[in-house]
């Protein structure tokens, strides 16, 4: 090659370096072709699709929340409904019970669901894709309708999945667990890997068939084929399905230290002084005029 053909070359080449400025690419660009990219990895190579990549997108990217969260529901019905299986957040192991023994819900104050969770942990399990123990827990109140409400529900889920360890605490006198695990609305039930809570629900419309995709959709663990009509038994406990009132001594003495503060800030007022006086006006010309009709 010449050097006037080289020149020409170069020449021809830098005019397309100059004029080609390549556009900018968005976030969620990027995002879909992530996504795209690992659909296309798992339908060559295995039938399983992974539910989290749904956590992975821009809810920005023309979805907000609520339809991520349909488009999720939406995506697990169809798996279910199809012989695509998908890959669940949680690796547990099912336990082996004595066939004798009949799975239940396990009621435990503060201090026994501490010791039942901490016997789950294992050191070896560094993340929730290793193999680990699980467990499910019930945070509820005996006062509270609600809590009645799902009670029936969460007392037959041992039923379908025999394999899981059930347990119940009450709120009453165990706050502290409540704070320690961020409880806040009643009733909530959490899932724990390797003794650590990871995935909760608190919904007010209550059924079993909620429950019952809980534990399913994180744990990947198929419910036994069983009646999904309520016995006798589930609908009388362990965990207590009828609200009991009590009496709220806090609550009484939340309104008797309001009171106090309340007239202590009134003592302390023009109108409260301006009575006080008046008052004791009243009294001594009362005093007076008894003295003189004596």
């Amino acid at each position: 090659m010449s050097v006037a053909e080289v020149e020409e070359s170069e020449n021809s080449i830098q005019p397309q370096n100059k004029s080609s400025n390549p556009e900018p690419i968005s976030v969620g660009d990027v995002l879909r072709d992530f996504e795209q990219t690992i659909l296309d990895i798992e339908k060559n190579s295995t039938e399983f699709a992974d539910l989290e990549i749904l956590d992975g997108l821009d809810s920005g990217d023309n979805k907000d929340g609520e339809e991520l969260e349909e488009t999720e529901e939406s995506l697990i019905r169809n798996l279910s409904m199809s012989n695509v299986k998908y890959k669940p957040k949680l690796n547990c192991i099912l336990l082996n019970k004595t066939d004798n023994v009949e799975p239940t819900v396990h009621i435990q104050n503060g201090t026994e669901l501490l010791v039942r969770v901490g016997e789950e942990f294992d050191p070896n399990v560094t993340n929730r894709t290793f193999p680990g123990i699980c467990s499910v827990t019930m945070f509820f109140t005996t006062w509270c309708e609600f809590s009645a409400e799902a009670a029936p529900f969460y007392n037959a889920l041992p039923r379908f999945f025999p394999g899981i360890n059930f347990y119940a605490i009450d709120s009453t006198n165990n706050q502290n667990i409540y704070a320690q695990f961020g409880v806040i609305a009643l009733p909530t039930v959490l899932l724990f890997h390797n003794s650590k809570a990871l995935y909760k629900i608190n919904n007010t419309e209550q059924s079993l068939d909620k429950y019952l995709d809980f534990v399913s959709h994180f744990t990947g663990i198929k419910p036994l084929n069983l009646s999904l009509e309520l016995t006798d038994s589930e609908q009388q406990g362990p965990v207590p399905t009828v609200a009991v009132k009590q009496f709220n001594y806090f609550l009484l003495l939340a309104y008797l230290f309001l009171a106090v503060c309340g007239l202590a800030e009134l003592s302390k007022s023009a109108y409260f002084r301006t009575l006080t006086e008046n008052l004791r006006n009243a009294w001594r010309e009362a005093e007076i005029q008894h003295e003189h009709a004596d």
